[in-house]
């Protein structure tokens, strides 16, 4: 019965884990802006469909349908390329270590 529903709704997986990299989908300021945040942010808690992800010291909490996967072993994407640099830079921190674990707690 789940699987009939599912497939009418046209639901599907979504495999994002911790330590991808993932786009995040922003407001819609015209119609030439993007729909997604063009800096990646990894994600550091997955939580049932809550995800919190961080980018530089900025942690952003929001529903599983608000963030977008983004491949690793595409090479040729200018988004991969981003990403590279940011693990390059120092700023660029996976787990700071002034964060309580409290503060990642999923409610």
């Amino acid at each position: 019965m789940k699987e009939n529903a599912d497939k009418k709704s046209g639901a599907k997986e979504r495999d994002i884990q911790i330590g991808d990299f993932v786009l995040i989908r922003q407001k819609s300021r015209n119609k030439f802006s993007s729909h997604f945040d063009p800096k990646p942010y990894r994600v550091v808690k997955v939580k049932g469909t809550t995800i919190i992800a961080l980018r530089n010291g900025h942690y952003v909490t929001s529903n599983i349908s608000f963030y977008k996967r983004i491949p690793r072993n595409d090479n040729n994407c200018d988004i991969c390329e981003t990403i590279k640099d940011d693990l390059n830079d120092d700023s660029f921190v996976d787990q700071p270590q002034n964060v309580q674990e409290n503060e990642l707690q999923v409610r």
